[in-house]
């Protein structure tokens, strides 16, 4: 299973850590010229924190909402999107083996940014897998075959296509079939501002109620990406949070089995950031020291971090050293707080 992102770390009860591993460098052989490095700390953790793929597109025009009852398979919630970061090929990208020959994407095929992603639960080396930035690419524009390609770079020379059953315009995880890829030589292209020949929008289905959870799909481009289940809040509302802002689901009063939705007022303005952190790991696997190599977040904070790292943490890796990026959100007014830190660390999926 690949996933986007890759853990969820819970630091007391007001913040909350986005775990993005990355590993000491290896000797590997050097990316070919004009090939693009990865998205910086920065880039990567742009977007509204715990809004999902928010760090990918952002809302493009005023967001459609449904009016009345809406029933199982209705479209509740319409808006319009455009992807964070494009480029374009710059040269043809060509098959790595027998299996995928040829140019698979011309010269001059746009594309975007569609996430970064590592190997949940897989180790690579010493630590833990870094995370890889994948791209997708237009190519039938320019007199390609394909409608789309999207390309996981996981070596510097290589990167791998991702399953073309998945739905192309949008990424939360993904399995190959038969636990395989095929492989392109590695993309070369240029990161720059690009009018994709697509208008790409975002639908929520409503499905049904299910105890008290909203159920819905998410479908981008007309294909679905997701399912999504929405838990019951204290005003016995059901918040859904998208790059369009926040709507509220009820239940329709005259038909159960159907659904309302309103525009809601948006949840307290949060913080967000990074922090890179160097740890070494002892004999029963916690952090005996924790050193702080780069960060966008407050000295306090950033104390915070590191002392639960080596109180509560525990790394399951191969290595006596390692690298963690650990993202954080945290409401505003928190921003210099923190709770006592009796919670314990939990990794769960993003």
């Amino acid at each position: 299973m690949i996933e986007a992102r890759s853990f969820v770390v819970a630091i007391a009860v007001t913040v909350t850590i986005h775990f993005s591993s990355s590993i000491a460098a290896t000797k590997q052989e050097p990316a070919p010229p004009g090939s693009p490095p990865p998205l910086t700390e920065v880039e990567r953790n742009v977007g509204i924190p715990g809004v999902q793929f928010s760090d990918v597109i952002e809302a493009k025009g005023k967001p459609i909402v449904a009016n009345g009852a809406i029933g199982p398979d209705d479209t509740l919630l319409t808006i319009p999107y455009a992807y964070r970061y494009t480029a374009i090929v710059t040269e043809d990208v060509k098959g790595f083996s027998f299996t995928v020959g040829g140019v698979q994407a011309p010269a001059g095929s746009p594309g975007y940014y569609a996430g970064s992603f590592v190997v949940s639960g897989g180790y690579i080396g010493f630590g833990q897998t870094p995370p890889m930035d994948m791209w997708c690419f237009l190519p039938r524009v320019v007199g390609g075959k394909r409608e789309n390609i999207c390309l996981l770079r996981n070596s510097p020379k290589r990167a791998a296509i991702a399953p073309t059953r998945m739905n192309p315009y949008l990424w939360d995880h993904f399995s190959p079939m038969t636990g395989t890829f095929d492989y392109v030589n590695t993309p070369i292209f240029k990161r720059q501002a690009v009018e994709l020949p697509i208008k790409p929008i975002l639908e929520y289905r409503f499905l049904n109620w299910k105890n008290d959870t909203a159920q819905l799909r998410l479908y981008a481009m007309g294909s679905p990406v997701s399912q999504i289940s929405l838990p019951k809040n204290a005003n016995g509302d059901y918040r859904l949070r998208t790059v369009g802002g926040d709507f509220l689901l009820k239940k329709d009063s005259a038909e159960p089995n159907s659904a309302r939705i309103i525009a809601g007022e948006s949840e307290p303005p949060m913080n967000s950031g990074f922090i890179r952190v160097k740890l070494t790991i002892d004999a029963d696997s916690h952090a005996s020291n924790c050193e702080v190599l780069e960060s966008d977040a407050p000295k306090q904070l950033q104390e915070k971090t590191c002392e639960i790292l080596r109180e509560k943490g525990k790394f399951s890796v191969s290595s006596t050293t390692i690298e963690q990026t650990v993202r954080f959100r945290l409401p505003a007014d928190q921003w210099l707080k923190t709770s006592p830190t009796d919670t314990p660390i939990s990794a769960n999926p993003r």
